[in-house]
Parts: structure tokens; sequence; C-alpha cells
């Protein structure tokens, strides 16, 4: 199975992990409208222990990731746009 980047079009998600022990949950993100994740693995190839799940109905658009590397290679916009987005999500 190839490694999938995703754009939420409209609704939101929860990103979290869960400890396998105790299945206990930790909420990493929750994103809504404008907000892509997986973005750990566009920016590596290691897989990433996290789950999704829908908080309300949601319309997500995916791309494999490969494709996605591609387009930011090929596109500077595409690359600013990414980089951006990821320096407002680390503040």
């Amino acid at each position: 199975m190839s490694a999938t980047f995703h754009f939420i079009v409209s609704g939101g998600i929860k990103v979290f992990k869960s400890n396998p022990d105790s299945g206990r949950e930790h909420t990493v993100f929750v994103l809504s409208e404008g907000d892509v994740f997986d973005v750990l693995s566009l920016l590596n190839t290691k897989p990433h222990n996290v789950y999704w799940e829908a908080l309300d109905t949601s319309e997500i658009l995916k791309i494999y990731m490969n494709q996605m590397r591609d387009w930011i290679n090929e596109y500077p916009v595409v690359r600013k746009a990414i980089l951006y987005y990821l320096g407002n999500r680390m503040r």
C-alpha cells in the first residue's frame, strides 16, 4: 500500500496516538478545512503510528506521497506553501 498525503476540503478530523498497553489516547492535532495531514511522511519515508478519526462529515482529498514530492520539487509555489503551512503549525 502506498503512502498518501491528505488535504481537508471540509469537515474536521482528530489525529491521535494510542497506547496499546493502557488504551489511552493522546490527541496530537485537531484539523479542519484547509489543513493537510501526514506531513511527517512527506518529509521522510519513515511511517509513523498515528490514527485519524473524522469529527464530522468530512471531504478529504488524497494524493500519493511520491506525486506530492514530485510537485514540491517541480513547483516552487507548492514548496513555499508547504513550508509556510508547516511554520504556522509549529508556532
